[in-house]
């Protein structure tokens, strides 16, 4: 058991999709749509007794993007941010508001805190196309250089790093307030979501493009691209133990430091927006069922078998809407149920598998030696796969072309 990730604890208590997170002391920070962030605190950190909601932070107009914490190993704010555009500091074990902060032009998209954090330092990325440096809660420097919405921000030994929509991760020199792009890294080809570091000379981003990359930093080197998932990487953590991916395709991957794909976990949501490392090599995941999911590879921490039972028959009833790349599916020519007894070769191989006239998608789970059905492959009627909109490197639910004075376009 010690070699895989089970699940340890659900944690519910939001009313829309959990879009972000923040862990430190096996404590977990959920953002949510529903405009609110909570703090959940588990029974013990050798314990798989449920989380309990500690502290609840509200005030935000919008819903919740982003969320880091201030204050070293052990905290003492936690920062939010949001389609409001606003940044709003909280104290955390209070729930105290103590600094609103506006100056974005746009969503804001992504928080991390700088060096010890203990002065309050922090850079956010927005939509507005910028990153922005914050020491004592004021802003100390403007980062433009990015042509669409930045929607990830990293401290590395040589700078920050800045990921976005425009393709590129850009590594600024920061000094004296004033900052200057040293390096661009170039390979990704749609939005680049999120970012983690790998050592002292590394990085990791994801990508809309379905890939994941290992970056050396010095060089601007791309040493190694991971593929495994079917549709957007949303975000990337690094354990000890390796790296966890999720996105788009309710699936979270596991993955070695050398890029080798360890596992995978089928989740009975359609989206999974986030994921954070608790620091103890468990890690949570935030979904778009309202949940946050922690998982573990410690048997001491492994949530009771009857939980287990009831999220395992969840995840085998749910039915998300595929998003598989490629031409409209002919579902005739494809194999019927009886392929499944065929074992797979790799984990998180993918088949498809007709049955009940209809296709669906199966991933191979080396760990319960079977095929777990992913979900069922849902077309629109042109034959095209339905997917997120998505416009200038920003999500929407519907984009539309309004035509005013004779022909011209807004």
């Amino acid at each position: 058991m010690e070699d895989k990730y089970y699940l340890r604890a659900t944690i519910r208590g939001h009313a829309a999709d959990v879009r972000a997170l923040a862990a430190s002391n096996d404590e977990v920070y959920t953002g949510s749509r529903d405009k609110l962030t909570k703090r959940w605190t588990s029974g013990g950190a050798n314990t798989s007794e449920s989380y309990r909601n500690t502290a609840t932070y509200s005030g935000h107009g919008h819903f919740v993007s982003a969320v880091c914490l201030l204050g070293g190993e052990t905290p003492e704010h936690v920062v939010t941010g949001s389609n409001d555009k606003t940044i709003r500091i909280y104290e955390i074990n209070s729930g105290k508001l103590t600094h609103n902060l506006s100056g974005h032009l746009d969503s804001i998209s992504a928080l991390v805190g700088l060096g010890s954090s203990g002065t309050g330092s922090f850079c956010s990325g927005s939509w507005d196309r910028t990153a922005k440096v914050w020491r004592r809660f004021s802003c100390v420097a403007t980062l433009k250089g990015h042509e669409a919405a930045v929607w990830a921000v990293l401290e590395c030994r040589y700078g920050l790093l800045t990921a976005s929509a425009d393709k590129l991760v850009l590594l600024w020199e920061f000094a004296d307030s004033v900052a200057k792009v040293t390096r661009r890294f170039v390979g990704h080809t749609d939005c680049v979501r999120g970012l983690a570091g790998l050592g002292a000379d590394g990085f990791v981003s994801c990508s809309n493009d379905t890939t994941l990359r290992l970056w050396r930093t010095e060089t601007g080197e791309c040493y190694r691209v991971l593929s495994s998932h079917r549709s957007f990487v949303y975000s990337v953590c690094v354990l000890t133990r390796g790296l966890v991916s999720v996105g788009e395709e309710g699936v979270v991957c596991v993955w070695t430091h050398q890029g080798e794909l360890a596992q995978t976990l089928a989740l009975p949501a359609c989206s999974v927006w986030a994921v954070a490392s608790l620091g103890n090599g468990d890690f949570a995941v935030g979904c778009s069922d309202g949940t946050a999911r922690v998982f573990t590879a410690t048997s001491s921490r492994v949530a009771p078998a009857a939980e287990r039972e009831a999220y395992t028959a969840e995840t085998a009833t749910f039915r998300r809407p595929e998003t598989v790349a490629g031409d409209k599916i002919n579902i005739d020519s494809l194999p019927g149920e009886e392929d499944l007894d065929k074992p797979g070769v790799r984990e998180g191989q993918t088949k498809l598998v007709r049955a009940g006239g209809k296709a669906w998608v199966y991933n191979w789970s080396t760990v319960e030696g079977k095929w777990v059905n992913v979900g069922e492959v849902v077309e629109e009627p042109s034959g095209t796969v339905s997917k997120k909109v998505w416009y200038e490197g920003r999500e929407f639910d519907y984009v539309f072309d309004v035509t005013y004075r004779k022909g011209r376009q807004l």
